[in-house]
């Protein structure tokens, strides 16, 4: 029992993480359509950034902020530039939704290919560690099980962020995403911004992945380049199974693979652990291809 609480509680602060990279994700492919594959590297670039702000000799409320916010900050940043360079051309007036994806997919892909090589000449291709000497937290007796208290931080600061992601996305600027998201072209004439929109859309997107990239990099106690294409991995997965455009159904999927992620690693090993979201995948293209929560692809739900 003691060993299934343990490994419940790290999947599900995993899954709530993993979930906080995905609504981002999910935010963008469903006002713009746009399949970002470089949103994986800005995560990565936000906890490699994380790792060397912990590192800094400041202390108190001065450390905290500069570690929370500085890879948020960074994530908008690089978004906004990803989509300067690399997006805006696409979503021209008219542009069929079919061509925005490809192309988007194209674009974005070479974008990663050069954050990637970027994280590489930064991190000198090693592993960079998060410092824990400002947030040296004592570990708790929970039903039986020893637990470290960041499990608790990570979880409660995603389950926040995730909170005051709903609460905007049902706010007037919720609802004008949600128009763009259904038509652009009669959103622009109902005098919606859409192109301020879109960039709303990124600036979300990428505050979701520098603080998701920080509770990685505290949660596991470093970050990689490796962690870009991990977690593109499982964006993908989480895209199939709750169906493409699902705010909601991304955050329940999410949770649901670092569950499995944490169950697979327990009782066969790290060698299974793609295996069983692939397995997961072609479980839910068999039965339900179009994904589980496809009703569910209103942005403001």
């Amino acid at each position: 029992m003691n060993i299934i609480f343990q490994w419940l509680v790290t999947g599900l602060c995993v899954g709530l993480v993993l979930a906080l990279f995905s609504v981002g994700y999910c935010i963008m492919f469903s006002v713009m359509r746009c399949l970002n594959l470089a949103h994986a590297g800005v995560f990565m670039l936000c906890a490699l950034l994380a790792c060397n702000l912990s590192m800094l000799p400041l202390f108190g409320f001065a450390k905290h902020a500069v570690i929370l916010g500085g890879p948020i900050i960074a994530g908008i940043i690089f978004n906004l530039i990803i989509n300067f360079l690399a997006l805006r051309y696409l979503l021209l007036p008219g542009a069929k939704p079919g061509v925005i994806e490809t192309g988007s997919f194209l674009s974005t892909l070479g974008a990663l290919i050069i954050i990637n090589s970027i994280g590489t000449e930064w991190s000198d291709g090693k592993a960079l560690s998060f410092d824990f000497n400002y947030l040296n937290f004592e570990a708790i007796y929970l039903y039986g099980t020893i637990l470290p208290v960041k499990y608790l931080v990570v979880g409660a600061t995603a389950i926040i962020a995730l909170t005051v992601t709903q609460l905007l996305l049902r706010s007037p600027l919720g609802k004008m995403m949600l128009a763009a998201a259904d038509n652009r072209f009669l959103a622009t004439v109902m005098g919606v911004p859409v192109r301020r929109i879109e960039m709303l859309a990124m600036v979300m997107a990428g505050a979701l992945a520098g603080l998701a990239g920080t509770m990685i990099a505290y949660l596991y106690g470093q970050a990689t380049v490796g962690l870009s294409q991990s977690f593109l991995v499982k964006a993908i997965v989480i895209g199939i199974v709750a169906g493409q455009g699902s705010i909601i159904g991304a955050m329940l999927i999410a949770v649901g693979v670092g569950i499995i992620e944490a169950a697979t690693i327990q009782y066969f090993g790290s060698g299974w652990r793609d295996i069983s979201l692939f397995i997961l995948v072609l479980i839910v293209l068999w039965i339900r291809p179009q994904g589980i929560f496809t009703r569910m692809q209103r942005i403001a739900t």
